[in-house]
């Protein structure tokens, strides 16, 4: 799997021909699985850091990443999300055929990976599901809660947000846990020092 760009542009090229969607992600998954074998060490950890815009998730994976002394790539969905214009149809979910593209790239070739995402997620979501399926050990899940009035303070505190007030009421609603995977939920009330000790502690990273 990923032997080479052929995999990367085989996602793309799928994306813009079948307007994919978020659920359609999972079609290209199960294709390129099929024309590739995942060989990852059992020692890579996929690290998802979950939770709604504006709640610390990049904040949080900094000092991950900084304290660290394994191999480690940042996966951030927002990179992809906010990474191109004029698309081809409004609901193309490109951003998670492209990040799950890299996120199983890194894995492949001996990184832990932190994918940071303000992605809709639900109970055996096949999203993730086909993530766990392609690397099926060291897999964590974690979701940064917050209130909306909590999370809206935090975005005014951010000095270039990526979008509106408005966009993260919005969006907000969208925002919540899962019943699957063992997800470990951080409370608003959790310092940033106590978020990265408890993840550092769930994961051994």
């Amino acid at each position: 799997f990923c032997k080479n760009r052929q995999i990367c542009t085989s996602v793309s090229a799928v994306a813009f021909k079948t307007n994919l969607r978020h659920l359609d992600t999972v079609k290209v998954l199960c294709y390129l699985t099929n024309l590739y074998t995942l060989h990852m060490t059992n020692q890579t950890k996929l690290i998802i850091l979950r939770g709604p815009s504006a709640v610390g998730k990049s904040t949080v994976a900094k000092p991950l990443m900084d304290r660290t002394k394994r191999p480690v790539v940042l996966v951030d969905l927002d990179h992809y999300r906010f990474g191109f214009v004029n698309p081809p149809a409004e609901d193309h979910g490109l951003e998670y055929a492209m990040s799950a593209c890299d996120v199983l790239i890194g894995l492949e070739k001996g990184f832990d990976v932190i994918f940071d995402g303000n992605f809709r997620a639900e109970k055996n979501d096949p999203f993730l599901q086909k993530l766990f399926d392609a690397h099926t050990e060291e897999n964590y899940l974690f979701y940064l809660d917050a209130s909306l009035e909590e999370t809206l303070k935090r975005h005014e505190a951010k000095t270039n947000p990526r979008i509106s007030t408005d966009k993260v009421r919005e969006v907000y609603k969208f925002a919540s846990p899962i019943e699957d995977h063992d997800e470990v939920i951080i409370p608003q009330e959790s310092t940033l020092e106590q978020t990265v000790q408890k993840i550092i502690q769930v994961t051994g990273l």
